[in-house]
């Protein structure tokens, strides 16, 4: 699905929550801030014994905005990361050939279409775009699904976890041109709790491993076929009002 028919899609639903809201109905729209530490592990494997490794740790300004209706929500997330120092290494046959370090970002952005199933289980659907910055540059796009569950806490806290598989397009961006797929998986679990003036404090812990294969029809000092492994941790801290 491309990502104009999906911001159609999110702003129709969202014309359709404010306008059953005007006959009355409740409607709340929510504004996220927060902050992240993340790290990155990029693995980039060739054919032939050929690997480069990229490692980072870097900060992050998350913001959100979600409109729900009933059992139904819309949201837009953007990830916004500082630039980071990247150590960088190249291996031939298992061996480190070379290593340097260069400053990259990660950005990434995504629209939410969710429901609640039950109480506890809420079903959501998205498009997201992630980007690689710097000296290794990389793009995913396309699709996810996923599940929500509240765990029973006999309190004003609030514990969720979330599990998500992504079905995306891959790009690495270089002059070989590679194209495929980014296929991956996502868990995390949020812990959240109100504050005063109707607000909700909350730490959320994720991590997200993606696959990626792709080929070249160039030829020349492009290999036919390229791999690449990214995963990500992160800790997020911040507020909902």
């Amino acid at each position: 699905m491309k990502i104009k028919y999906f911001i159609s899609l999110a702003f129709l639903l969202f014309v359709t929550l404010h306008t059953y809201a005007d006959d009355g109905q409740s409607l709340e729209t929510n504004v996220s801030v927060a902050l992240g530490i993340n790290t990155l592990e990029f693995r980039n494997k060739i054919p032939g014994g050929f690997k480069q490794v990229l490692e980072t740790r870097y900060t992050s300004l998350n913001l959100g905005l979600s409109t729900a209706y009933d059992r139904f929500y819309v949201a837009l997330n953007s990830q916004l990361s500082a630039s980071a120092n990247a150590d960088f290494e190249q291996f031939s046959g298992g061996v480190s050939t070379s290593a340097t370090r260069f400053v990259m970002n990660r950005d990434e952005s995504s629209i939410t279409l969710g429901g609640q199933l039950v109480d506890a289980v809420t079903l959501y659907v998205g498009y997201t775009v992630g980007t690689n910055s710097g000296g290794t540059q990389h793009e995913d796009k396309g699709n996810f699904y996923g599940i929500d569950y509240k765990l029973p806490i006999k309190s004003d806290q609030s514990l969720r976890l979330h599990v998500a598989f992504a079905d995306l397009e891959g790009s690495p961006i270089n002059s070989c041109n590679y194209t495929g797929d980014t296929t991956g998986y996502s868990y995390g679990v949020t812990w959240s709790v109100p504050t005063k003036n109707d607000r909700l404090f909350f730490v959320k812990f994720a991590m997200k491993s993606y696959e990626f294969t792709g080929a070249s029809s160039l030829g020349g000092a492009c290999a036919a076929t390229m791999m690449i492994d990214q995963d990500y941790v992160s800790t997020t801290i911040g507020t909902v009002f």
